[in-house]
């Protein structure tokens, strides 16, 4: 996340999401890795901003606000981060199945915050902006390639997307029952389409 962007379309619709989930109190211990890409920590003022346009409650942490996201430093960044709840992660440009840098998180990120028996009902919600070429495509890559059986876990992957236009919303999680969830969430949200616009992977 790059406060250049703090109060954009993108982050309403992101804090749109995250309140209906509240809402359905389908999050738990919920809270934010904004993944700052700017030269230096965002003031509290930007803070304050982005947590409200997220919608979130107080007693849920945003974390790294004193800190910036680098691609040479990313697995020690990732390591400090010990929450056991739900975590919401906000990439410039979202998931890189190839080569990255600042603005991606990478398989490996992902895969490191599956690890440990505390993970077992988490939830990774990854905010995935447009990329390059057919955008459902790009959305199929990018969960295959995250829920593929070589990525090292002991544990089995899934995914739900939730495509809308030109971004979506990835959620992962090894707890397949609270992504069927989703569906009905989200019909409940924008009516009969919401759930044509999701998709669960594995099929």
């Amino acid at each position: 996340m790059n406060a250049e962007h703090l109060g954009d379309a993108l982050d309403h619709w992101k804090g749109a999401i995250i309140r209906q989930l509240h809402t359905n109190d389908w999050l738990q211990e919920f809270a934010v890795e904004p993944m700052i890409s700017d030269q230096q920590p965002w003031d509290p003022q930007n803070i304050r901003v982005y947590r409200r346009l997220l919608g979130l409650h107080d007693n849920e942490p945003v974390f790294h606000t004193n800190a910036v996201f680098r691609h040479q430093t990313r697995e020690a960044y990732f390591a400090e981060l010990t929450h056991r709840g739900d975590l919401f992660l906000d990439p410039d440009t979202g998931i890189a199945t190839g080569a990255a840098d600042d603005a991606h998180i990478t398989l490996e990120d992902i895969h490191s915050l599956f690890r440990g028996d505390y993970v077992i009902d988490r939830c990774l919600v990854v905010f995935q902006p447009a990329a390059r070429g057919f955008f459902s495509l790009r959305i199929k890559e990018i969960t295959e390639r995250v829920i593929a059986a070589e990525n090292n876990l002991d544990r089995d992957l899934y995914c739900c997307s939730y495509k809308c236009g030109r971004v979506a919303m990835l959620f992962f999680s090894v707890n397949r029952g609270r992504l069927l969830k989703l569906p009905g969430i989200f019909d409940g949200f924008i009516g009969s389409g919401g759930s044509s616009k999701i998709r669960i992977w594995p099929p």
